[in-house]
């Protein structure tokens, strides 16, 4: 158990690293369908390079794991798409809140009602203080312009967002829970492969659709651009992978319903954090707060 609450810290910073690299890609891209789509492209080449080479170019392969690796990456393609799309027509603090709701909630009933996982009264507390730290941050959105451009469309999604990180979440625990699944190296190889596939059909399609330049929406479309996308994209994919690695891992001997809320509210914690120490932005009150309610949310989990 130890081993498997080490797994899970790592993730949490890994998880947490990936969203500067997310940003940082929005920033240099155009925002639209096209780029997104382009970022996962990018981030099934990589992920598949990372994870041949820890794998030593080995790959093993069954119909229960090529079942939940489609899914996976079918999810994690939703995710990527509505988060980017997402972020370019609002705020970024908004988009976020409800990927980690959704990693919390979806996995967490997930668990008590599939899986059959004891409903505890420290679980009940858990969440609920976890929750409670996402308050704060709600607030603040309300009273900043979260959508510049069709709000209706931001908020739909941010519920894809919600749903699809929720989803990603409850595959990588069902897969490990299975007992049939291949090793994570495997899966994680298997993953990428289909999300490189999947996601450059869709590009493909939108560029037949469309006639647009092959690279639109990154940058000017010219070489350093494209080249220095994928780069960021390979930052993204290198604490992503590496965060659901470990997740996976833990996933072996942990709950989900114990699992993934604590990843969710480490990982707006050490994000706040992250920004400040990084980025220099300003720790609020309510940013205080939900430290506080998110560290007494994963106390109540350790019961």
């Amino acid at each position: 158990m130890p081993l498997a609450y080490m797994n899970l810290t790592l993730a949490c910073l890994l998880f947490s690293a990936q969203f500067a690299m997310s940003k940082l890609y929005e920033r240099r891209s155009a925002g639209t369908l096209a780029s997104s789509l382009w970022m996962s492209v990018f981030n099934g080449g990589w992920c598949l390079l990372l994870f041949g080479i820890l794998n030593g170019f080995r790959l093993a392969a069954n119909a229960t794991s090529l079942g939940y690796a489609f899914l996976f990456s079918l999810f994690n393609i939703g995710s990527g798409v509505c988060s980017v799309l997402a972020m370019k027509r609002g705020n970024l603090s908004t988009v976020t809140l409800y990927m980690l709701v959704g990693g919390l909630l979806i996995p967490f009933f997930y668990g008590i009602l599939a899986l059959n996982e004891p409903l505890t009264a420290s679980k009940i507390a858990g969440v609920a203080l976890m929750l409670l730290s996402f308050v704060p941050s709600v607030l603040r959105t309300r009273g900043e312009k979260s959508a510049t451009k069709g709000g209706g469309l931001f908020f739909l999604l941010c519920a894809g967002c919600f749903l699809f990180n929720g989803l990603v979440s409850v595959v990588t625990s069902a897969h490990q829970k299975s007992g049939q699944g291949v090793d994570e190296n495997s899966f994680m190889m298997l993953s990428a492969m289909f999300t490189f596939l999947l996601a450059g059909a869709g590009q493909g399609a939108l560029h037949f659709k469309s006639h647009s330049r092959t690279f639109e929406g990154l940058g000017d479309g010219n070489r350093r651009d494209v080249l220095l996308c994928a780069l960021i994209v390979g930052g993204f994919t290198l604490f992503n992978g590496g965060g659901n690695r470990f997740s996976l891992m833990a996933a072996r001997s942990l709950e989900a319903s114990i699992q993934f809320p604590i990843i969710s509210a480490s990982v707006i914690v050490l994000t706040a954090l992250m920004g400040w120490a990084c980025f220099k932005e300003r720790l609020r009150t309510g940013d205080f707060v939900s430290i506080i309610l998110a560290g007494a949310g994963i106390a109540c989990f350790a019961l």
